[in-house]
This record gives structure tokens, sequence and C-alpha cells, in this order.
């Protein structure tokens, strides 16, 4: 986000208000999640302590979870960084997954009859992409076809029915792309979809059951 923040005035583009809100955003909690790593990787507790001031603010429940994702996020990047061989396959599978994500666009278009070079697809998809920062409706019915026509047509000039057919066409073939790739992953791992349900159910019930042992045992606890 602050590189594409950074060469927008060298690509004599004009980018709408919302775009800027959406880089601007994102660009924001970058820099806020760098200045959490440094600090953690410095003083682990001072950057927990804050943390926890700043998610104070927040409802109670929503701060609690906030925080605990925030932490547990912020200790795991610690932790695979400390890793240097497993972490820079992850670094280097998440840019070959930035590509394929361009190439999938570019050709989305010209599936639809319309030719775009990959650079403007990469860049496009990039900014797209940073749109899911924001709230979505289920299954992001609606909200990609309005954040692509944002990006594609009123940042990169491109015409506004052609991105309008390339979304239409690329969301439900997106969704049945993932729906094969993820039957075939549980295929590979001797899985079926009701035995994928069957084990989460199960651990629900295990996570539910554990929540109301712990007051129990602290009522006893008390009464002793």
């Amino acid at each position: 986000a602050l590189f594409i923040m950074a060469i927008v005035p060298f690509l004599g583009v004009t980018m709408d208000i919302k775009l800027w809100f959406i880089l601007g955003t994102v660009g924001g909690l970058l820099v806020i999640l760098i200045f959490f790593i440094a600090l953690a990787a410095w003083k682990r507790s001072i950057a927990i302590a804050l943390m926890q001031k700043m998610t104070g603010l927040l409802p109670g429940s929503l701060g609690n979870k906030v925080a605990g994702f925030a932490t547990g996020f912020v200790d795991s990047l610690l932790l695979g960084a400390s890793r240097p061989k497993i972490f820079l396959p992850a670094v280097l599978l998440t840019c070959i997954a930035v590509i394929f994500d361009g190439l999938f666009a570019m050709l989305a278009f010209w599936t639809i009859g319309y030719s775009i070079p990959f650079g403007t697809s990469i860049f496009g998809y990039t900014v797209y992409n940073m749109f899911y920062i924001l709230p979505t409706p289920p299954g992001q019915v609606g909200s990609n076809e309005v954040a692509g026509l944002l990006v594609f047509h009123g940042l990169l000039g491109l015409p506004a029915d052609k991105v309008t057919a390339m979304f239409v066409f690329s969301h439900p073939w997106a969704a049945l792309l993932m729906t094969l790739t993820g039957m075939a992953c549980l295929s590979a791992l001797g899985l079926t979809i009701s035995s994928a349900m069957k084990v989460q159910t199960e651990g629900e019930k295990a996570e539910v059951t554990q929540k109301q042992i712990v007051p129990a045992k602290q009522k006893q606890t008390l009464r002793a």
C-alpha cells in the first residue's frame, strides 16, 4: 500500500477519494504492525501492554478478541522470522501467489475479449485486494464488482462494461476453482466434506464443554 501510494504521482493517474482512503487505511495498519513487531522484538511486555490499552477503547469482547488476534499474529510472525528456513519459503510463496493473482485477472480479461498487459493487471488486482480490509457481504457478492469498477475503471481507465463483464465471469469461476481445489485437498488428506464438518463440530463441542468446566472448577475452589 505504501509503495503504491508513493508511485501513483509518477503514473499520471488520478485516484478516487475511496481509493486513497483504502490505501491510507492499509498503509496506516501496515505502519502500526511494523511498529508493534519491532517493539515486541525489543520488549514484548511493553508491546502487549500498549496493545491492551489501545484495544481497551473497543467494546469489551471485541477488544479482547482483537488484542488476542494481534498478539498471536505478532508472536507467530516473530517465531517464523526466527526460523528463516520456514519463513523465507513462506514469503516466496506469497510473492508467487501475488503473481498468480495478476495472471488470473489478466486471463479473465482476455477471456471476455479485452486484452490488458500483465503490469496493469497485477497493479490493479493488488489495489483491488486491499478492499478486503473492509466488511463485505457473504461471498463478496456485489462488493467484488464495485471494488473492481473503482480500481480498473476509476483508477486505470478501463471500459466499465469490460470490467463488469470480467468480474461477473471471474467471480463464479473463482468460486468453482476454490471448491474443486478444496475437495481435491480433502481427498488428498483422506477426508470428505462430511467427515471434515464432523471433526469441526466435535471440536466446537469440546471447546464449549471446556468453557463450562472451568467456571465450575472456579466456583468449587471459592466454596472450599
